[in-house]
C-alpha cells in the first residue's frame, strides 16, 4: 500500500504493524494525536471501500471511520495482489477528492 501511496502522490497514510494496518485519508504522516485524524474524510472512505466492494474486495466498515483493518496467513500472495490492484485503482479514481490539510 505504501507503494501505491508513492507511486500515484496520493494525499493518504497506511499505518501498519504487524498484519494490522489503518487507511487514514487526507494526510501524509502517521497520527501522533486523536486530532490528527480530524482531517479523515468518511464519507470519501465509504466511497473507497464500495469501490473495491464493488470489485470483489471486502474491508470491514466502521462507517467509514479511520479504522483497523487485517490480513492473515490464509491470504496468499495471489489473493494480496488482486486486493493492492483493487485498491489501486479505487484510488486512483478518487485521487482528486483526497483532500489536502
Amino acid at each position: 500500500m505504501d507503494q501505491i501511496i508513492q507511486e500515484h502522490d496520493l494525499n493518504m497514510v497506511v499505518p501498519h504493524h504487524g498484519a494490522r494496518f489503518n487507511i487514514l485519508l487526507g494526510r501524509r504522516t502517521p497520527a501522533m494525536r486523536y486530532e490528527d485524524i480530524f482531517c479523515h474524510d468518511r464519507a470519501l472512505m465509504l466511497q473507497v471501500l464500495k469501490g473495491c466492494f464493488d470489485r470483489g474486495v471486502y474491508f470491514h466498515d466502521y462507517g467509514g471511520a479511520a479504522a483497523h483493518h487485517g490480513y492473515s496467513v490464509q491470504h496468499t500472495p495471489k489473493e494480496m495482489g488482486e486486493v493492492l490492484s483493487v485498491l489501486e485503482d479505487v484510488l486512483k479514481k478518487l485521487k482528486g477528492k483526497l483532500c489536502q490539510r
